[in-house]
């Protein structure tokens, strides 16, 4: 490996680990998955997730475990809580690049590497505390490894072996989810290549009895310990039920549509020449750019046509849409005409963000997000349009990746915590000074789960104001949590001896310290 692409993989990896753990967990995901973990470790339990005290099942375990491992080695922080996330791009960017490399070339393995580490959803998911970059990895690795093991000429037991491993870590991460993007990819290129029915069986045999040796241990015990039926229908909901109705994120079969053009920006400008010449690529025999074609396009149109829709359901699909782009914008038959067609598109793309388009809650909210989109779509354009003009287009790809990359890490470092404490609980605790303490704390009416992360125990949530105000008043040193437009509460609660501890623009804490009931506290600050 040359040492500019050594200095390039060293810059992509600090990309993904720049500003890690500047911004608070938000809720409500990331507090879920970290405060699951959290618990997980406090009961000494290592085979049923909790959440709050009560089973959280809608997961399989593996990337609990992965978040434990970290816990145990960083302690209870947002680094810690993100890492497995990070670590896993940063395995698929190396993963891809050797896996591009021999098949594509050094040049398009490289611009694959770039394009995948500044795209947006892919930077913010390897830094973002779910599953789905672990997913991710695992499906990649799957994928890939299946792909060399049964379609190429001359397929090696390891990769076999790799890609049943992968597929039942996948199954563990996510649960049959996992199976979709192998399953397509590595059919079309079987199909394209044209094995023989009876090696290609016995082989595909091999990695499912694999994938599932690795995942039967955890399921056995899970099993035994919730009952076969419980956890049959809690996964059944997590699936069919959000394939086909929704669930708590139903969008309209052309969601994808609208928002890919920006969680894939700027390279989603360059998808389309990019599929059209894989597409008039294809030769016979060949097994690559069908592997990717059906890889990326079938997995689009799979999800498209599911109810239930989030951004982070396309993530196993970028490392192949950023190859396919690559080898698009590496090959002199297609540079020139993807580059002109890119800057059209990324021109276009700029005007339709200042139109009122529906493009998901949380842009159609942000109108200064929009506006700052468009501007950094527009200059994209006119650089790609001006290299074009110039003949120089094998400098878009160099030039556009900067550009996306400083964009990206510019938002990690230098986005006030501010724009994310509305969403935590972190300042809330920190300015509070309760976390780690034994006094109880009564969450009245929210649904927020760092806010248990950050006290490092439950909060018990109260839906009464009666039920409050006895809890609360009975003595004992105790904090609520509540919003601060809930006036006619505070003030009840203010009566009643509690101070104001910690408040934002929404929320706030109020304390009180240990004495007899209705007695007033001088702990705290008065209520402006």
């Amino acid at each position: 490996m040359s040492r500019a692409r050594l200095i390039l993989g060293t810059a992509l990896l600090a990309t993904l680990v720049a500003g890690l753990g500047r911004l608070p967990l938000i809720d409500p995901d990331e507090g879920r998955y970290a405060r699951t973990s959290q618990e997980m470790m406090q009961r000494g339990d290592y085979v049923v997730p909790y959440l709050d005290g009560a089973p959280r099942l809608k997961k399989p375990v593996l990337f609990y475990w992965l978040e434990i491992a970290s816990f145990t080695l960083l302690g209870w922080n947002e680094t810690a809580a993100r890492l497995p996330s990070a670590l896993a791009a940063g395995g698929i960017l190396l993963w891809l690049y050797l896996f591009a490399r021999p098949r594509a070339g050094e040049r398009a393995a490289a611009a694959a590497c770039a394009i995948l580490a500044t795209t947006p959803l892919f930077f913010a998911m390897a830094r973002t505390t779910t599953t789905d970059m672990t997913l991710a990895f695992f499906v990649f690795g799957a994928t890939v490894s299946l792909y060399a093991g049964m379609v190429e000429p001359s397929p090696a037991a390891v990769h076999v072996v790799a890609g049943g491993l992968c597929l039942g870590l996948a199954l563990l991460t996510k649960g049959p989810v996992a199976v979709v993007f192998p399953l397509l990819g590595v059919t079309a290129a079987l199909l394209a290549r044209r094995r023989a029915p009876i090696t290609v069986a016995g082989r595909a045999a091999a990695a499912a009895w694999i994938a599932v040796v690795v995942a039967a241990p955890w399921l056995f015990l899970l099993f035994h310990r919730m009952g076969f039926d419980q956890v049959l229908e809690i996964w059944r909901r997590e699936t069919l039920e959000r394939f086909e109705g929704g669930l708590d994120h139903p969008e309209s079969p052309f969601y994808y549509l609208l928002t890919s053009p920006l969680t894939f920006f700027p390279w989603s400008a360059f998808v389309p020449v990019a599929l059209v010449a894989a597409w008039r690529g294809l030769r016979r025999g060949e097994g690559l750019r069908p592997l990717l074609l059906s890889w990326a396009v079938g997995a689009f149109v799979f999800f498209s046509l599911g109810r239930g829709k989030l951004d982070s359901y396309l993530l196993p699909i970028t490392p192949a849409v950023a190859l396919l782009v690559a080898l698009a914008l590496t090959d002199e038959a297609w540079a020139s005409r993807a580059v002109r067609w890119g800057a059209w598109l990324l021109a276009a793309i700029a005007a339709a963000l200042l139109l009122p388009l529906e493009v998901g809650h949380t842009l159609r909210d942000n109108s200064a997000a929009l506006v700052v989109l468009s501007l950094v779509a527009g200059i994209a354009a006119a650089v790609a349009g001006g290299l074009s003009f110039a003949g120089r287009e094998r400098f878009a790809q160099p030039a556009l990746a900067w550009i996306a990359g400083l964009g990206l890490v510019g938002a990690a470092l230098f986005v006030p915590e501010s724009f994310a404490e509305g969403r935590s609980a972190r300042a809330l605790v920190q300015g509070a000074r309760i976390a780690q303490t034994s006094e109880p704390v009564y969450a009245f009416r929210l649904n927020q789960p760092s806010l248990a992360f950050y006290l490092a125990r439950p909060a018990t949530p109260v839906a009464s104001k009666n039920l409050l105000l006895t809890s609360a008043g009975n003595g004992k040193a105790s904090s609520v949590v509540i919003e601060e437009n809930r006036r006619e509460i505070v003030l009840a609660l203010l009566a009643r001896g509690f101070r104001v501890a910690s408040r934002d623009h929404e929320r706030v804490i109020l304390r009180k310290p240990a004495g007899r009931p209705g007695d007033p506290a001088t702990a705290g600050s008065p209520a402006r």
